[in-house]
């Protein structure tokens, strides 16, 4: 009888320090801070990064593409620190077959956040990697990820908070507009304001070869403000009759 009480007694402490043991690696799984699962965005055109300021991380971001029988997600992860940047994120550009869950590509870059991503032709991405500090302004690269019989990224040109970009209806090209910021003085004449119109630079980039081609437009004779896009490209059209021996402004419409 003795020996029974025994092994009933270890059995109840056994499993009181088991149960215990579950209770608090459950609490602790549940609380914490890095997403068990990454976000899965299947438009294209909605990149959803999402944050923590507390910890500086960003959880993956995914995009379902077709890279020609293969269905593939496209990852941008940003749960690695340069060595070389003091402590700053770095973003991962990562293909994954689905099928078998194997990586067929990826290429880290020291630029902290993804910007805009687009889908321009059936084996073609604009992709804008930057850096982002807390100001108006930023700056980055604008790439060109090329998924036909191979894949590769591409630096296309830089980019700041006034540049402006625009594909054409084949996606074999990229109109880019870069604003010129006469900051002048406050009480001047020709002050502009950061987001205010400026006269834009215009450059026209060739893709799909070995690199970009590119190509100069020219410069503004008026200025514009592109934060919303609209009909600027018409509009432009109608004033800037110097440039338009040079762009078929129809192209990017």
């Amino acid at each position: 009888m003795k020996i029974v009480n025994f092994l009933a007694v270890t059995f109840l402490v056994c499993f009181t320090i088991f149960s215990c043991s579950m209770e608090n690696e459950k609490s602790t799984s549940s609380d914490s801070t890095v997403p068990i699962n990454p976000t899965l965005n299947t438009d294209i055109n909605n990149l959803i990064i999402d944050t923590n300021t507390a910890f500086r991380l960003i959880s993956d971001s995914i995009y379902a593409i077709q890279i020609g029988p293969k269905h593939c997600h496209l990852l941008f992860t940003h749960q690695t620190f340069s060595p070389a940047s003091d402590g700053e994120l770095m973003t991962t550009v990562r293909i994954v077959n689905t099928e078998n869950q194997k990586t067929i590509f990826d290429s880290t870059f020291n630029y902290n956040s993804v910007g805009r991503v687009e889908q321009i032709a059936k084996d073609g991405f604009i992709i804008d990697l930057t850096n982002i500090y807390g100001g108006s302004g930023f700056g980055g690269i604008i790439f060109y990820l090329k998924t036909a019989t191979e894949i590769s990224l591409q630096e296309v040109c830089p980019m700041n908070e006034l540049t402006f970009w625009e594909s054409n209806i084949t996606g074999n090209k990229l109109l880019v507009l870069e604003g010129v910021w006469n900051m002048g003085s406050a009480d001047g004449p020709n002050f502009e304001a950061h987001f205010s119109e400026h006269r834009q630079n215009i450059f026209i980039y060739e893709l799909g070869q070995d690199k970009p081609i590119r190509s100069v437009i020219g410069l503004t004779k008026f200025k514009y403000d592109l934060s919303e896009n609209g009909n600027t490209l018409k509009e432009m059209k109608k004033k800037e009759t110097k440039l338009n021996g040079k762009i078929s402004w129809e192209e990017f419409n």
